[in-house]
């Protein structure tokens, strides 16, 4: 099936496919992470702008997490600390994602 509409974000493909009742998204990172958004919206844009949003918070959520990791190295957080606070980020970026 042939996307009707692609764009980028933040090095990001989003591809909005049109269904029967409207548009759906699909996005793929740079090194082809997929994140899909099963949410059927009116418009193409509004389809885009959401995709935009879930993007926008997939990175911020992976900037956290590194920002964490380079806290254990440096000794600022105990390995149990930097465990569930990365376990933590990780989950709720997975439940945006669904």
């Amino acid at each position: 099936m042939q996307p009707a509409e692609a764009d980028f974000h933040q090095g990001w493909l989003i591809e909005v496919f049109s269904h029967e009742q409207g548009f759906q998204s699909l996005c793929y990172s740079p090194c082809r992470k997929r994140l899909a958004d099963g949410t059927v919206y009116a418009s193409v844009n509004e389809a885009i702008e959401t995709a935009r949003i879930h993007i926008s918070y997939q990175t911020a959520c992976t900037a956290i997490v590194l920002l964490m990791r380079e806290l254990y190295e440096e000794y600022k957080l105990s390995v149990d600390e930097w465990q569930n606070l990365s376990r933590s980020v990780v989950e709720r970026a997975i439940e945006s994602g669904r």
